[in-house]
This record gives structure tokens, sequence and C-alpha cells, in this order.
């Protein structure tokens, strides 16, 4: 089956997870998805999330970073 072509005209998604034909590109990550597409430490994205610069989501228990906020925070 073959990938798709993302925007910057590589193979895998800029946040460096891998999405495939079968699998829908993602709307949001996990605070632990987040961490390692962005090699950061949970403490330093829940400090950029004190500071308001990374906008979350909350859903009951889960904090998840939707993918229009993920883009809007790696252009600060």
């Amino acid at each position: 089956m073959a990938k798709r072509r993302m925007e910057n005209g590589s193979d895998t998604p800029p946040t460096g997870l891998q999405v495939t034909a079968e699998m829908p590109p993602k709307l949001a990550y996990t605070i632990q998805e987040f961490c390692e597409a962005v090699g950061l430490s949970k403490g330093m994205i829940y400090k950029e999330i004190r500071a308001e610069r990374l906008k979350i989501k909350k859903v009951g228990a889960r904090t998840l970073v939707p993918i229009e906020a993920a883009q809007a925070w790696m252009k600060l």
C-alpha cells in the first residue's frame, strides 16, 4: 500500500509520528506522544502549558494537544 505524501514533501509527518494509509491522521496528541514527537520532557511541556504558550484540551482526566495547537506552538 502506498504511503501518503505530506505537505513538506516527505513520507512522514513533521512531528515524527508515523501515519500509514490505513490510519487517519491524528487530530490531537496525548502529552506523552507530543513529548516524544518534539523531544522534550513532560515537565517542559507542562511549563509551556502553564505559561499558556501551548493550548490543550481536557477530556475527562486526559490532556490532549490538538494538532492546530501543536503547529502554532512550533511557530513560536
